[in-house]
């Protein structure tokens, strides 16, 4: 039975997330809405959590107040008396619906006052002993703080505070690291920021400041990161773009900031994990030990990797992310043919997709793995889209997302729908961590397509960036047979037979799923020219 229901409006998820993480820290049960998928029914699942739960936290923001579903859910649990109602900072008593305008509300950041509420209800933390780790237990928040309206005309300040609103939003669907809610981070408008200070008021590692400026029809943005311990920027970069598309962009915006900022979180954390002894590492330091083994792309380190996945799990055997991550080892050990047979390679990144996904279903990498595994081992092309199609609409900031859905769009008969999303992919990080693995992918496509100059254009761009990359060594030698540079092709298949000897038809039948058979026997045939792939 769920301790606590969360209502709240779409808009304020990272609000009601973070809100949950806390409770769940302390030692409550609470659901809230986290497997909705768009497109499925779920009210039947809604009113029997709602029904079941001891306490319901009602979040009224400036979107909830006007939504018909969580006045619904208020009421129902008002009928139970079990009902907790919390505001935003944004919202007074005067904009809460009636008949709940007339019940005490506390702002949602009052932890406080909110544990007294369930404590008055006979709901309590489960004791220590039993809790199951909290989700971000050991890892270190970011906070996004309200960004400057530097331009002359303070009407645009919806503009800027939509933009901070959406790098937040963003930054949380990535779930790797907790963010810090609004209603914390806007305090801080419009006063002067000590990063030190405002990192231990808000526990954060991490600060994203900026500021907006309208300089005649530009409009320029600047954003920092800051680690707080040190009071170092860690990232600086501007951004330009027309005022006549600045609100239609604004999304895209975010986006773009967002994909350039969580890479360098990730390189920071990497460098404070080399700095600690083994011995002292929890389960989130060895899952950035992995993550940053995994992108020397390497089978030695993708074994070292696996190691350090398992001393995560035995630490958090419910940490979603940790799966996640494991899943993506195996999935690469099985394409790039590192073990043997690479069917169960590719088994085992689908089996640990799967335990991701019991413990975390919004865990973004883990569905598009999953959609991955799906269409490796069972040749099932719809759930591989439905898989990794959730990936992108649980993090739409996140390349790698978009770098599976691209795979499965390219195997699946459709290169020409896949080329959007590779190249979106260096447009929001240029130095994406599986760049060459992407550049291939693009090389693929156009090759299947007929463009067979760029397809040898962006082959060779990608062994440029990793030498080591046979997947981009292949298509490179199949490009250039097609396109009739058979000597070049046979030196390219020289270098590749060097770094792959074991080349044969069961490893493109087992790595390339193509669904249209006319395609395999043109990627075949063109392999073949050079005097590569055993039988």
């Amino acid at each position: 039975m769920t301790d606590i229901f969360i209502s709240y409006a779409k808009k304020g998820h990272s609000q009601a997330e973070l809100l949950a993480h806390e409770l769940q820290a302390k030692g409550f049960s609470v659901w809230y809405d986290t497997s909705l998928v768009a497109g499925d029914s779920f009210r039947n699942v809604i009113m029997s959590k709602l029904a079941q739960a001891k306490a319901a936290i009602v979040i009224w923001d400036q979107s909830s107040v006007k939504s018909d579903w969580v006045c619904s859910e208020a009421n129902r649990a008002r009928e139970r008396r079990i009902l907790i109602p919390v505001r935003a900072e944004d919202v007074s008593s005067h904009d809460i619906p009636p008949p709940f305008d007339c019940l005490h509300t506390e702002l949602v950041s009052n932890g406080t006052a909110i544990e007294v509420a369930l404590a008055k209800l006979g709901v309590l933390p489960m004791p220590s002993s039993l809790q199951r780790p909290a989700d971000f237990a050991d890892t270190r928040a970011v906070a996004v703080l309200p960004f400057d309206n530097l331009s002359s005309d303070p009407g645009e300040g919806y503009f800027v505070d939509g933009l901070t609103e959406d790098i937040i939003t963003a930054l949380a669907y990535w779930r790797w690291f907790p963010v810090v809610a609004r209603n914390s981070t806007f305090v801080y408008k419009g006063k002067p920021k000590n990063a030190k200070e405002i990192g231990r008021e808000l526990g954060a590692a991490y600060l994203v400041e900026g500021s907006a400026r309208r300089s005649e029809d530009q409009f320029r943005i600047t954003v920092q990161l800051i680690e707080t311990a040190t009071g170092h920027h860690l990232f600086a970069e501007r951004y330009n773009r027309a005022m006549a598309d600045v609100f239609l962009v604004q999304e895209e915006i975010a986006e773009r900031i967002v994909a350039s900022i969580e890479p360098e979180i990730h390189r920071a954390e990497t460098r404070r994990v080399a700095r600690k002894h083994p011995s002292d590492l929890g389960a989130w330091d060895h899952a950035l030990k992995a993550l940053s083994l995994q992108e020397r792309m390497t089978p030695a380190c993708h074994a070292e990797a696996r190691e350090h996945l398992k001393l995560a799990l035995d630490l958090d055997p419910a940490s979603a992310r940790a799966w996640s991550l494991l899943s993506l080892c195996h999935y690469h050990e099985g394409i790039l043919g590192w073990v043997t047979p690479r069917g169960d390679a590719l088994r085992a990144s689908l089996e640990a997709a799967e335990q991701a996904i019991a413990c975390d279903d919004r865990e973004w990498l883990a569905q598009g793995l999953w959609g991955m595994g799906r269409m490796w081992t069972e040749r099932d092309f719809s759930s591989a889209l439905d898989g990794t199609e959730r990936a992108v609409a649980l993090n739409p900031s996140a390349p790698l997302a978009r770098h599976l859905l691209a795979c499965v769009l390219e195997f699946s008969g459709r290169p020409a729908e896949a080329l959007p999303h590779l190249e979106a992919i260096l447009r929001l990080d240029p130095r994406y961590r599986f760049r060459s693995l992407a550049i291939a992918d693009q090389s693929l496509c156009h090759l299947l397509l007929g463009n067979f100059d760029e397809a040898i254009l962006l082959a060779d761009k990608a062994v440029r960036a990793q030498p080591g990359n046979v997947r981009a060594r292949q298509r490179l030698v199949a490009a250039l047979n097609l396109r009739g540079q058979s000597d070049n092709a046979r030196a390219a298949a020289v270098e590749l037979s060097r770094l792959q000897p074991t080349l044969d038809v069961a490893y493109i039948d087992d790595t390339y799923p193509f669904l249209l058979p006319h395609e395999r026997d043109l990627f075949l045939g063109a392999l073949r020219a050079s005097g590569l792939l055993q039988t």
